[in-house]
C-alpha cells in the first residue's frame, strides 16, 4: 500500500508552488517549517553538481559540503519527504554520475545547472504522482512522463545542446564502487565494501570462488561471489534521450528560466 503524503489541495496549486519550481537558497522559504530539502550544490570545480537531502538547517549542511569541496547549496526544492525525492533523481541520472569515491551516486557530471534544474522539477513532478502524494485527475501528469522516467534511465539528454554522460569503464571493483548484483534473481544495486575476499563458502559449506562484501541500499550487506556482480555502468549500444522540451510539452507545462 502506498502511504499518501498530502502536500497540497491541488496538482494546479502544486506546480505553482515553489515545492515544484524550486528556489535559490537565498531567500529560503518552505510551506511547513517541518519540511525538509533537496539541494543542488556546485562543487569548487565548477564541473559537477551534488543533490542531497537534509531534514534539518540547510546552513549547517552547507558547513558540511565544505569539508569535501562542495560550496552552499544554491538551488532547493522544500518536501515531507525529501529522501524519496533524492532516490528518484539518483535512480534516473545514474548514467550521470561515476561508480568510485565518496557520494558517488549524488555528483553528477555533463549537465549544465539550467539543464539540471528543468529536468529535476519533472523528476519532482513525476515523484509526487507515482507515489500518490497528490491527486493527478485522470493520471495526466503520470501517464505524461511514464515514457521518460518509467522504463530504463536515460544517458542524453537534448535541451537546445545535447548532453552525453561519459562512457565509465569499472571493473576493478575496488571499495566504494556502485554495482548491480544478481540476488535472489533479480539485479538488485549495492557498494562494494572492502577488498576481494577468497575462497567464499555457500550455505553448505561448499567453497564457491572469490567475491567482495556488498552494501545493499537498504543498510544490509552480503559476501557474493564476483560472477554475480557487473559495473552499474553497462555501456549502452542505443543511446537513451531525453528530450526536455518535448516532455515539458508532453505536460503541458513551460519551462523556465532560473533566476538568481
Amino acid at each position: 500500500m502506498v502511504h499518501q503524503i498530502q502536500v497540497m489541495n491541488s496538482i494546479k496549486e502544486f506546480l505553482n508552488s515553489n515545492m515544484f519550481n524550486g528556489i535559490p537558497i537565498y531567500p529560503l522559504k518552505k510551506e511547513k517549517p517541518w519540511y525538509g530539502f533537496m539541494y543542488i550544490a556546485k562543487h569548487v570545480d565548477k564541473t559537477r553538481f551534488k543533490i542531497g537531502y537534509t531534514n534539518y538547517d540547510i546552513k549547517r549542511r552547507g558547513k558540511e559540503l565544505a569539508r569535501d569541496e562542495f560550496n552552499t547549496p544554491l538551488y532547493v526544492w522544500a518536501s515531507p519527504n525529501p529522501q524519496i525525492l533524492e532516490k528518484y533523481v539518483k535512480q534516473t541520472l545514474v548514467y550521470f554520475t561515476k561508480p568510485e569515491g565518496r557520494y558517488s551516486d549524488e555528483i553528477f557530471y555533463n549537465i549544465p545547472l539550467q539543464t539540471l534544474v528543468n529536468v529535476v522539477r519533472l523528476i519532482v513532478l513525476y515523484t509526487v504522482v507515482k507515489e500518490n502524494w497528490i491527486a493527478d485527475p485522470d493520471n495526466f501528469y503520470y501517464d505524461a512522463l511514464f515514457p521518460y522516467f518509467g522504463g530504463p534511465p536515460f544517458n542524453v539528454i537534448l535541451d537546445g545542446d545535447m548532453y552525453k554522460a561519459d562512457v565509465v569503464v569499472s571493473s576493478n571493483f575496488t571499495s566504494g564502487t556502485r554495482v548491480k548484483v544478481l540476488w535472489e534473481n533479480e539485479w538488485t544495486e549495492g557498494r562494494i565494501e572492502g577488498k576481494r575476499k577468497r575462497n567464499l563458502k555457500n550455505f553448505k559449506n561448499k567453497v564457491i570462488g572469490n567475491g567482495f562484501k556488498i552494501r545493499f541500499d537498504n543498510g544490509q550487506y552480503y559476501e557474493v561471489v564476483e560472477d554475480r556482480i557487473k559495473p552499474i555502468y553497462e555501456r549502452i549500444d542505443q543511446d537513451r534521450v531525453l528530450d526536455l522540451e518535448e516532455a515539458y510539452n508532453a505536460c503541458k507545462l513551460n519551462i523556465i528560466t532560473l533566476k538568481f
